[in-house]
């Protein structure tokens, strides 16, 4: 019995620990800072670690810190809302602009629906420091979630996208955006509901670089590779031109096309004979629904007649994870 009491009151112990703030997450108690390198699992940040101007497309980090009496309660609604140049989202402003304005025919909607706006359960290590990531780092998707609430959607990174998407003429080359991230509470308006009242229980705001064009690219906010799979000017234009006409109904332009795959994957049917040939793709399109500027992976499919591979696309199916993009770098 007595181990057992003790096994219970370390237990105890340990949690307590956990629980309380170092000083200087106590100095930043109702505060977001901003991170440009990956913490991990320490709990020691300061002020050497802490960023208050990241390059747009980096890996960045936040952090929200309370105190005991500052902690959201289980039963809060809590939410994350992004703003800069007068515009303000949260993610139910997202969720329900994406489920008014677009199909789940073709795998065009981006997948929103399927984000579950954050609780008090998403907070890691303890209940006083809300973890997340504002972009996700390069690589690093899988064992991120092991350290941080970056579940759910990537829901935090699709939003700063949607918030890009919304100030689109403001994101131009050497601007420098003043972004202000805020954890609220929803106060007034249902879960997944339009609309709603909120109190900020935590603000911070991080100055975001916009970098070079040809940095943009390549960055965490389109999804390009460094490296793509093939590189086929004829190729590509084959593939925009395929996406226009096969998803006339959804997309009203296409900006650029990276190829991912490095080779063709041929499908066959049960008797070993070529039925198609497809490539993985990358694509920053153009919404007809909205006008809104989305990044994708689309798979393309060649048909083969018995004989020869059509020279067009055949089909194109856009798979999950579409995600709202600004048009800066690609226009």
């Amino acid at each position: 019995m007595k181990k057992l009491l003790l096994s219970a009151t370390l237990f105890f112990a340990i949690a307590q620990t956990k629980a309380q703030l170092t000083d200087w997450q106590n100095q930043h108690n109702k505060k977001i800072a901003f991170f440009d390198t990956w913490l991990q699992s320490r709990m020691d940040e300061g002020d050497a670690d802490a960023s208050t101007e990241i390059e747009l497309g980096n890996d960045f980090w936040f952090r929200a810190y309370f105190d005991d009496s500052n902690a959201p309660k289980r039963d809060n609604k809590l939410e994350l809302r992004i703003s800069c140049e007068g515009v303000a989202v949260t993610i139910n402003d997202m969720y329900n602009h994406a489920k008014d304005n677009f199909s789940t025919a073709k795998g065009i909607l981006p997948y929103y629906d399927q984000i579950q706006i954050p609780g008090v359960d998403n907070f890691w290590k303890n209940k006083n420091v809300f973890s997340c990531c504002g972009l996700a780092p390069t690589g690093k998707f899988d064992e991120y979630n092991n350290y941080g609430c970056q579940n759910n959607g990537y829901y935090a990174e699709s939003l700063l996208r949607y918030l890009l998407s919304k100030i689109d003429s403001k994101v131009v080359a050497g601007a420098v955006l003043n972004v202000k991230y805020e954890m609220v509470i929803r106060t007034k308006g249902e879960y997944r509901g339009p609309g709603g009242e909120y109190q900020s229980i935590a603000e911070g705001t991080v100055k975001l670089k916009v970098p070079a064009k040809e940095k943009a690219l390549t960055s965490e906010i389109y999804r390009f590779t460094e490296r793509p799979g093939m590189t086929d000017k004829v190729l590509e234009e084959t593939i925009k031109k395929g996406i226009l006409n096969l998803a006339q109904n959804d997309v009203s332009e296409v900006l650029k096309v990276q190829v991912v795959s490095n080779s063709y994957n041929t499908d066959k049917n049960n008797y070993g004979v070529a039925l198609n040939r497809w490539l993985k793709t990358r694509v920053i399109y153009r919404s007809k629904a909205t006008g809104e500027y989305f990044t994708s992976f689309v798979n393309v499919v060649f048909n083969y007649d018995g004989s020869n591979y059509d020279p067009n696309a055949s089909n194109v199916y856009f798979q999950c994870g579409n995600t709202f993009a600004p048009s800066f770098g690609v226009k």
